[in-house]
């Protein structure tokens, strides 16, 4: 395999990891940085004269700075809490850049690869749904349930699939996972498929490298539409709103309109049930017995009777409170790892943001890997993309992961698997890399 096609490759074998961990039992999370680790351990050891490692600019600060929080927290017994809150994706994005750099990754390899990767997920999701509509995911639970022993990400019945059970399918049973298994990174995976095969479909080189996008664009866009759940749906909308507002910049005010419109429409669909009804529901959310299990936290009787929504802001701001009560030492690094283990308080992973970024890392670090993310996607979208057929599709290139990017990031509002997942985080990381990548190639032929 060419030097260049390696993040490509090492991505698609961390996509592997959750399934494969969650088959047999073993915590497969680390793996990803391991792997690469060794492959740029490698690559050194067989180039010493040639090989360089290139620090990146935007990346050295936010890296130096990890460092810095790292040492300050695993001498004061919190942990490596910050590897896991984003510290694995900029140190694989790092990693990733370079081995494109050392590569001298092409356009076609790009897009070629990128294509592939998507397709692959596509094609996962279409069979996973083939397995449920033949009523076969209690199998799928119960052959990825050792998760449960080991710690790992298990296979998840209870998304909701709201378009497919508005067409009559999936009553009884949960919507898919894909392969990385998780609640809402099928849906993830889907709107990025529809992303990327959309600049596909616009792009004369692209379409004769990637065979039949306007298919590809059809059968994710059919995958959106069977995975989308709430949250998936918010980063829809954002993907929307960057692309008109940032990206193509034309006729905003009109846009602007027609997207408050549109959501207008949205919310007539939900307050007369028709979407997201197990989330709207007035209905309460647990049973008498569900609720055995917020005994111990003393909030059984705080959660009897709540419904679904409201149980939810409890779960989206519980993570926020704890942080705003914290001493000004922990909200500054974070309460750790230790802080998680103990059985006294509550804490859920609905705002992973919140959760394990803010409360676990602490503000220092949450406001370095927002800004750092931020900034490097930010000049990606402002690329302008005027001048050479190349230079377009750089830029076109850069601004397409630039996006993806953002919303791996705004995903974390809900569940954290674009750090918690090792598919997802080396899926961000390679994202965050091609984003610095092509917006390097771009500016080399302004």
């Amino acid at each position: 395999m060419k030097i260049s096609s390696l993040p490509f490759g090492l991505a698609c074998i961390s996509a592997l990891i959750p399934i494969v961990s969650s088959l047999v039992g073993v915590n497969g999370y680390h793996l990803p940085v391991y792997l690469v680790l060794v492959v740029l351990f490698l690559i050194a050891m067989s180039n010493p004269n040639s090989f360089r490692f290139v620090f990146h600019r935007q990346l050295n600060w936010a890296i130096a700075l990890m460092a810095l929080l790292l040492i300050l927290q695993v001498f004061t017994g919190r942990g490596f809490v910050i590897l896991g809150a984003g510290g694995y994706v900029l140190i694989l994005a790092l990693i990733f850049y370079n081995l494109l750099l050392i590569g001298k990754a092409s356009t076609v390899l790009v897009m070629r690869w990128l294509s592939f990767l998507f397709k692959f997920f596509i094609v996962g999701l279409i069979v996973e749904i083939g397995l449920i509509s033949f009523g076969q995911q209690p199998l799928l639970v119960e052959i990825f349930t050792s998760s449960i022993v080991s710690n790992t990400t298990g296979y998840k019945n209870y998304n909701p699939a709201d378009v497919l059970r508005m067409a009559g399918l999936f009553q009884n049973e949960g919507g898919p996972n894909s392969i990385l298994l998780g609640s809402q990174i099928a849906g993830m995976l889907s709107l990025f498929a529809v992303i990327w095969f959309a600049f596909v479909k616009k792009s004369e080189l692209a379409q004769r490298i990637t065979g039949y996008p306007s298919l590809w664009f059809v059968l994710s866009l059919a995958m959106l539409l069977a995975t989308v759940n709430g949250m998936v749906f918010l980063v829809a909308i954002l993907a929307i709103i960057i692309y008109r507002l940032f990206i193509r910049e034309k006729q905003r005010v009109a846009f602007l309109v027609s997207i408050s419109l549109f959501l207008l429409v949205i919310y007539i669909f939900i307050s007369q049930g028709y979407l997201f009804a197990r989330i709207f529901s007035s209905e309460p959310a647990f049973t008498t017995y569900q609720l055995q299990v917020y005994a111990p936290y003393g909030l059984d009787r705080e959660l009897e009777g709540i419904s679904t929504i409201d149980y939810y802001i409890f779960c989206f701001f519980n993570a926020v409170s704890l942080w705003l009560s914290a001493g000004w030492i922990d909200k500054l690094l974070g309460v750790g790892a230790p802080f998680f283990l103990t059985d006294q308080v509550y804490i859920t992973g609905d705002f992973g943001f919140a959760t394990d970024v803010l409360l676990k890392s602490g503000l220092a670090w949450a406001a370095t890997f927002l800004a750092t993310v931020l900034v490097i996607c930010s000049s990606a979208l402002k690329l302008m993309a005027t001048g050479s057929k190349e230079l377009q599709l750089w830029a076109g290139l850069g601004a397409t992961n630039a996006l993806i990017s953002i919303l791996w990031l705004f995903s974390t509002i809900h569940y954290n698997q674009a750090m918690q997942n090792p598919g997802g985080n080396a899926l961000f990381a390679l994202h965050l890399a091609l984003v610095l990548y092509c917006r390097r190639r771009a500016r080399a032929l302004v």
